[in-house]
């Protein structure tokens, strides 16, 4: 696995100024670009790229302990990049595709930043173990990865965020799965 070093970071944010940016939550005036599928990012375009990583990679340090994870239109962006708490640091992907859910699904718990009003934690289906397409910045390259367990999960939640599905549509599906059945 690839995770970003302190050189990498003081590398893409020059001095590590932390400039964090509001996350756009659900019943404001951005909500919409919660609810959209997101834009493929162009894996040839080396500053756009560079940029995005960097936000994302200031956001994720400026809510160390509060997010596991933070994808780019949770900061009003639509392009398809997340990062993530991967065995305990952060790491971004860049146009990330789930290709395999191995295993039967089960119910956890999830918070999310985006949700501003109401409950706080929903219950959700999510697989244990899934296969990762993504492009990763620093290896300059795609990469398909296996997770499993808590990392599976924050995978999950970040790329629903990335196809327009909230944790509170996909608790609404559970909820409505589990009384059909």
């Amino acid at each position: 696995m690839f995770f970003i070093s302190t050189t990498q970071r003081t590398a893409l944010s020059g001095k590590g100024d932390i400039i964090m940016r509001s996350i756009v939550q659900t019943g404001s005036k951005k909500e919409a670009i919660l609810q959209r599928p997101t834009a493929t990012i162009q894996s040839d375009n080396k500053p756009q790229i560079k940029r995005l990583v960097n936000m994302l990679m200031n956001e994720f340090r400026g809510r160390k302990g509060i997010a596991a994870g933070i994808a780019l239109n949770q900061l009003n962006s639509h392009y398809s990049a997340f990062i993530a708490k991967i065995n305990g640091d952060g790491k971004v992907f860049i146009n990330p595709t789930i290709t395999k859910y191995h295993l039967d699904p089960i119910v956890v718990a999830e918070g999310c930043l985006s949700i501003k009003k109401g409950k706080k934690i929903y219950m959700v289906e999510r697989h244990k173990v899934i296969t990762l397409n993504y492009y990763c910045y620093f290896n300059d390259k795609y990469l398909i990865e296996t997770f499993s367990g808590t990392d599976a999960q924050i995978i999950q939640h970040e790329v629903d965020h990335l196809n327009g599905v909230t944790i509170h549509d996909r608790s609404a599906e559970w909820q409505q799965h589990k009384e059909t059945n």
